[in-house]
Formats: structure tokens, sequence, C-alpha cells
């Protein structure tokens, strides 16, 4: 009974990924207005926090450059159809924060 609970489990979780797991390769494979389908994943796993800029900017590309921070187009939100973008917080160089904000149009 453990087993066939596992497996319906495991599928359940098979069936679930809508093939949105970021990768560094399948972001750059992806149209950059619509690599918001990653954002989720990579905020969630915090796959950037600890890395240095160029680190991050070796995974993602270059991004709008500021000095606390570099900023990704990700395409619109699929819920309200405004422009986002990934937003990636540094301190010493060192990813510290990975957001994603949209605006207000």
């Amino acid at each position: 009974m453990r087993r066939i609970l596992v497996l319906a489990v495991l599928l359940m979780l098979a069936a679930c990924n809508d093939g949105s797991r970021f990768t560094a390769e399948s972001w750059r494979q992806t149209d950059p207005l619509e690599r918001h389908v990653f954002v989720a994943d990579l905020v969630s796993r915090r796959v950037l926090i600890g890395k240095s800029r160029g680190e991050v900017e070796g995974m993602l590309g270059a991004g709008y450059r500021q000095p606390d921070s570099t900023s990704w187009n990700i395409g619109t939100s699929p819920e309200s159809g405004r422009p986002q973008t990934l937003r990636v917080d540094f301190s010493r160089d060192v990813a510290v924060r990975a957001s994603v904000e949209r605006t207000s149009n």
C-alpha cells in the first residue's frame, strides 16, 4: 500500500511540472519576453542568492545594471498583462535578493 501511495505522489508531482524549472541554458534559449515562466522557480529556490554579480550575469546574461541591482525584462505578467522585470539586489557585489517587479501602467 505504501508503494502505491509513493508512486501516486510522484506521478502527481511529475504532472505538475510545466517545464518551467530554471536552468541557465533554458533561460538563454527562451525568448526574453517569455522568461517569466522561470521566475517563480528561480526565486523560490534562491538560485542566485550568494552568487557574485559576475556569476549572476553569466547565468542570466547582461541586464540593466544599477549600482546595487540589476534588472532583466521578463515579459508580461500572465495574471495582469503588465510588463515585469526580474530584479536582483546586490550587497558588495553578492546577490542578496531576487524578486519580480511589475510596472503600474
